[in-house]
């Protein structure tokens, strides 16, 4: 028994040896990045254009007379653009511009934003009207500032200045303005329709995504950089129950709403189970070397340790969103009158999907825990999960070059996004796909992007214009600088 005991002890000193050297071996080997170039950017009248920008109430879905005011508006203001980049026309609102590069045997590249806004809901909650393009103390309110007008207008008024500089693309720039990004990005479809049809790909796409945030993960010291390489898939799932209608004074045992309430409740508690997919599991690989010396063993260690990460990690709703394949009850109705039965009550589940799990799965999931329920399922609305971008390709070793330079003190690390973006309708056109807003937000700031009192601050639009001066540097000197 002696023996015994002593060959396990050596084993667990072997183990703990084995555990600390991995970890003592995970470190940051990334080089500090310097800037090419020196890049002065102008905030004064980027200022006073992002508070123009969000005066209009480019609402998705909403009056086209503004989507066309916006329009003008972009043209008046930047007139260089719409002198030397061709403009098409693209589905509803939405603007494409090409700007022709001089090495025309290099891929083009795409950079999108988005025109549309989410309604403001009631204007009474917010400190200052939504459509006012309030500016104090160092920040720009009102709706789509954060959620995208920020990103669209630095990206204009980056091309704007490096037209007034006499720049010319190495590689060819293509820009497509979103008009509908909020209800489904139809533009986007179509805009990609246009690309394809003419046997255009990309060498990089960069949309709205991630951001510079500090304190997302804990025991990180550093900024983090966030860019999305992936995106989970997207379900609308429609639960429907029935029973006797009446007056409600005399109800049936169960009704309609009752029914329909019981098997929400079930899908709220019936989750599907925590998973490490590929993009977290590459996030965790990339903080460890800035983790504290006993959460970095763990993380370095997954194979012994990943339950425990997985515990902790889902206790937040970001965490748990970034680790499982999720159901929210969003929509319901009923009776039209509080003293009316419904003999049909309706709600919608939306689900948001992670790789490796797709619409069939869901629908497997749902009728599992529906099978002794009287409730018919239907799917709606399905995109499924998006594809993965390789953090060694050239495209987003290029965005992440770019982060530390403007960035320095943030570690860029990929992160798989939660919400959807127009980036998922070009996949089949790139395959480096990069969702990042060059700003740094708290988490505080990002919980408004769709809330009352959205706002940004003069700081974000400045990084943000320099970002986008930065990456246009990077792509490819112009030609009259190689000269």
């Amino acid at each position: 028994m002696g023996m015994f005991i002593l060959v396990l002890l050596i084993l667990l000193i072997l183990v703990i040896l084995f555990l600390l050297l991995r970890t003592l071996r995970c470190r940051d080997n990334s080089e500090p990045v310097q800037p090419d170039a020196p890049l002065q950017a102008e905030l004064m009248p980027a200022a006073d254009n992002l508070i123009r920008a969000i005066q209009y109430q480019t609402i998705s879905g909403g009056d086209d007379s503004c989507f066309e005011a916006f329009g003008r508006w972009l043209e008046e203001t930047y007139p260089l653009i719409h002198t030397h980049l061709s403009f098409t026309k693209g589905e509803g609102w939405t603007r494409i511009y090409c700007w022709e590069g001089f090495d025309p045997s290099l891929e083009p590249v795409l950079l999108t934003a988005h025109q549309d806004v989410v309604p403001p809901g009631d204007p009474e909650d917010w400190d200052h009207p939504p459509f006012s393009g309030y500016r104090s103390d160092g920040y720009i309110w009102g709706r789509g500032a954060v959620d995208m007008k920020v990103q669209l207008v630095s990206l204009m008024e980056s091309l704007e200045l490096l037209l007034r500089r006499g720049f010319t693309p190495k590689r060819t720039v293509w820009i497509v303005l979103g008009h509908d990004e909020e209800i489904g990005g139809t533009g986007a479809r179509a805009a990609a329709s246009f690309f394809a049809s003419r046997g255009i790909t990309f060498f990089l796409l960069l949309d709205e995504g991630g951001c510079v945030t500090h304190g997302v993960m804990p025991g990180v010291d550093k900024p983090i950089a966030m860019v999305g390489t992936a995106e989970k898939g997207y379900a609308d799932i429609e639960l429907e129950a029935h029973s006797g209608g009446g007056h409600a004074s005399m109800p049936p045992r169960r009704t309609s709403l009752g029914l329909l309430s019981q098997a929400v409740s079930t899908l709220e508690h019936r989750q599907h189970p925590l998973r490490l997919t590929p993009v977290p599991r590459k996030l965790l690989k990339t903080i460890a070397p800035h983790l504290p010396l006993i959460q970095r063993l763990a993380v370095v260690n997954l194979w012994l340790f990943r339950p425990f990460i997985l515990r902790m990690l889902s206790k937040t709703p970001p965490g748990n969103a970034m680790l499982r394949t999720t159901a929210a009850p969003t929509m319901a109705k009923a009776s039209d009158a509080p003293n009316v039965l419904s003999t049909e009550s309706w709600a919608t589940v939306n689900y948001r999907m992670l790789q490796g799990d797709q619409e069939a799965d869901v629908i497997e999931h749902v009728k599992r825990h529906m099978k002794d329920k009287p409730i018919t399922v239907r799917s709606l609305r399905v995109e499924e999960a998006s594809r993965i971008t390789d953090t060694a390709s050239p495209a987003f070793q290029l965005v992440s070059r770019t982060i530390s330079q403007v960035f320095p003190d943030a570690i860029t690390a990929p992160y798989l996004m939660t919400g959807g973006t127009d980036s998922r309708k070009y996949e089949h056109l790139c395959s480096g796909i990069c969702r990042f807003s060059p700003y740094r937000l708290t988490q505080a700031d990002i919980d408004l992007m769709h809330s009352p009192n959205e706002r940004i601050s003069e700081e974000n639009l400045l990084s943000s214009l320099q970002f986008y001066l930065q990456l246009m540097n990077n792509l490819g000197l112009s030609r009259d600088s190689r000269s």
